[in-house]
């Protein structure tokens, strides 16, 4: 552990909150210095003395074989499907609103599949590093709020370790959330070196947390990682040299967890990481999850800081960037490491809040109506919020089999069982393979399972 002088805690309330930046978002007033804390890695002259040399090529994209094979088949189920629907247009029968909703609830899956698909066939980005060296100064900030001091503590010296001059800040946001280690996060800082934020008022949540520290702070450069996440040491190495392009917000990478068990709730979500937000970079629009990205600080200045209209900033900081004419990258690679829900009860309240969020802006704000998006923009952010409307949609197909087996109440009159399987082996045989060409075979069936799963939700 390195030492150093003791730092400086910083509280407000009745320790007469410091700031040395104007406050956004009504995060509180006043004014006092601050001791600039102690730069953590190797020193600049130290480091950009070092000769930078990118990796080949160590992006996971797909071989071009796949992407054709994934093209055909992505085409044959959107025209197998159009067929299906127009088919299944005619057993509806006498099924009344019940046959009409199950109907309806097809053709939202459907429209979704199809304009997933649209946007999967614009060639995904698998980019294999910045294109030069890093460069400018960098904000590392660390988020917490009650989480334990044991898993705060090797997040913070994992900050501390990155090999790239930087200021480390321990957002310690335990007061302002009434957790009781808020005091234990204070004396880790102090142990550490580290300048230590903690609030008492300003917008709840880790929008308001992260803006209280942005206005108190001066880096060209703004790192957000997660109190339970470990960064790499060359976190920064491969990060910032995308942001010399000067129309990038924000760098954002896919996130890894430390898992215990086997990854039964999809927690890695292969298919999200590993197509669907290249593909977002093709059109300068992949969005940040929250952690492990890095922001340009000019950029949250341009839309007054983190997004503290919905519960979490990540998404609708994004959006707002978007819509300010900014773009985004997308580093296909995690650099940072952490937990995840383990049980299911967790996990289905992670959903529950990113789909709260999603469905939220949708309906109030929604991207067809997004004043500064491109039309491309606006598709991509339809289908990431729209997508919550697919799976609850599916609540139907749950609940169909069981209202005929017991009620009697059909939901589709087709010809004959035959019938109804040569036209639906029609659509699903291509879409299934789709998806096994997006994902793999033992991901596409559990993405299946975890919509199921998730549709009530």
């Amino acid at each position: 552990r390195v030492s150093s002088p003791a730092p400086t805690r910083v509280t407000d309330g009745n320790g007469a909150p410091p700031t040395s930046a104007p406050h956004r978002n009504g995060n509180g007033n006043g004014s006092a210095s601050v001791r600039t804390p102690r730069r953590s890695g190797p020193s600049e002259e130290e480091f950009f003395r070092r000769d930078w040399v990118p990796v080949a090529d160590p992006a996971p994209g797909f071989s071009r074989r796949r992407i054709v094979l994934s093209w055909v088949f992505s085409l044959l189920a959107i025209e197998a499907g159009a067929y299906y629907m127009w088919w299944r247009l005619g057993t509806i029968g006498d099924t009344g609103v019940l046959g009409w909703a199950f109907y309806g609830a097809e053709l939202t899956n459907y429209i979704m599949f199809s304009l997933t698909a649209a946007l999967m066939l614009v060639r995904p980005r698998w980019r294999s590093g910045p294109p030069g060296p890093p460069r400018g100064t960098l904000d590392v900030f660390v988020t917490v709020a009650g989480e334990p001091v044991e898993v705060v503590e090797q997040t913070l010296l994992a900050a501390l370790r990155i090999e790239y001059p930087h200021k480390t800040y321990l957002l310690n946001d335990g007061r302002m959330a009434r957790k009781e280690n808020w005091r234990e996060i204070e004396q880790l800082a102090e142990r550490h070196g580290v300048v230590c934020f903690t609030r008492t008022r300003g917008a709840r949540g880790k929008a308001g947390n992260l803006n209280y520290a942005l206005a108190r702070t001066e880096g060209e450069f703004v790192a957000c990682i997660d109190a339970d996440h470990r960064a790499d040491s060359d976190f920064a190495h491969w990060l910032l040299g995308y942001l010399q392009d000067e129309s990038v917000a924000f760098v954002a990478t896919p996130q890894q967890f430390d898992l215990k068990y086997p990854d039964r709730l999809g927690s890695r979500e292969p298919m999200f990481y590993g197509l669907v937000q290249p593909a977002k970079d093709r059109a300068g629009v992949a969005f940040s999850c929250g952690n492990g990205v890095i922001y340009r600080r000019e950029a949250l200045d341009d839309i007054d800081g983190f997004s503290e209209w919905s519960l979490v900033e990540d998404l609708h900081t994004s959006y707002e960037l978007h819509a300010a004419g900014w773009n985004s990258v997308y580093h296909p690679i995690p650099h940072t490491i952490g937990e995840t829900p383990e049980t299911a009860a967790g996990f289905v309240r992670q959903r529950m809040l990113w789909a709260t969020d999603s469905l939220r802006l949708f309906f109030r704000d929604n991207p067809l109506r997004k004043k500064g998006l491109g039309w491309m923009r606006r598709l991509h952010y339809f289908q990431t919020t729209g997508s919550y409307l697919a799976v609850l949609a599916q609540s139907l197909f749950i609940i169909g089999p069981a209202l005929y087996l017991i009620f009697g109440m059909p939901v589709m009159q087709p010809d004959s069982p035959r019938d109804y399987f040569l036209h639906t082996s029609v659509f699903f045989v291509p879409l299934i393979i789709t998806l096994i060409l997006w994902t793999g075979l033992r991901n596409a069936l559990w993405a299946m399972q975890i919509q199921m799963y998730l549709a009530p939700v």
